[in-house]
């Protein structure tokens, strides 16, 4: 019981403040499909696409309203390519995540590719991959 109270006592004067912990998201996105994702600072999301037989392009972005709300958060985008998903993962492209579409040919039209994004920021982040 007094244990209880402690730790209420904690939380309702402020006295400390729980840290926030970074996680890792894991995701799949598909041919002609567009996906959001919000990330707390430190987050790292990991996107999977399975080739389909044809050449894509990946689009990303973060939407307008988000990159200029939270003070233009800090995203990068890295790509990497592989025969399947156990790998072995070969780098192909790393850039920034910002308030403009970005876009990368995705040429081998089979294997996986694997699309991480890691969020810099103190303010979190919203964003979005399409694949076309």
């Amino acid at each position: 019981m007094l244990l209880i109270v402690g730790v209420l006592m904690t939380v309702v004067t402020g006295m400390s403040v729980p840290s926030v912990k970074a996680e890792t998201i894991t995701s799949r996105i598909y041919r002609g499909q567009t996906k959001g994702w919000p990330l707390d600072p430190g987050d790292l999301l990991v996107v999977y696409y399975y080739a389909d037989g044809k050449s894509a392009i990946v689009k990303w972005g973060q939407p307008f309203w988000a990159y200029w709300i939270m003070e233009q958060p800090e995203v990068v985008i890295t790509i990497y390519c592989a025969p399947t998903k156990s790998g072995p993962w070969a780098y192909m492209y790393t850039a920034p995540v910002d308030c403009f579409t970005r876009s990368w040919p995705l040429l081998l039209s089979s294997g996986v590719y694997k699309f991480v994004l890691k969020c810099y920021s103190d303010s979190g982040s919203w964003v979005w991959l399409k694949i076309l």
